[in-house]
């Protein structure tokens, strides 16, 4: 793989993240609940990422038996980012 498309994809990545607030922002606007568009914006990214796995070698799912249980706290850190983003977002005006 080229050097170049790490730092490429890190730059598309972190150009999508106010995106991706106000776009949440909108949606938790729309639906009148943050929390139901966070639930929504999870849903859509865990399929994704599913429909990703999926293209695999299965070693991955094997590896999860043996990961230490603190590094499922990530999850909720995530949940905590993109609840706060989206909360917050559409009170200063985005989304």
């Amino acid at each position: 793989m080229p050097s170049w498309i790490a730092p490429v994809l890190m730059l598309v990545a972190g150009v999508g993240i106010p995106a991706m607030a106000a776009l949440n922002a909108d949606l938790g606007a729309r639906l009148q609940s943050p929390l139901a568009a966070v639930a929504v914006l999870c849903s859509v990214a865990l399929v994704t990422t599913l429909a990703l796995l999926s293209t695999r070698p299965p070693a991955a799912w094997q590896a999860l038996s043996t990961a230490p249980p603190a590094v499922f706290f990530a999850g909720l850190l995530f949940v905590l980012y993109i609840g706060s983003i989206t909360w917050a977002a559409s009170r200063i005006g985005l989304g």
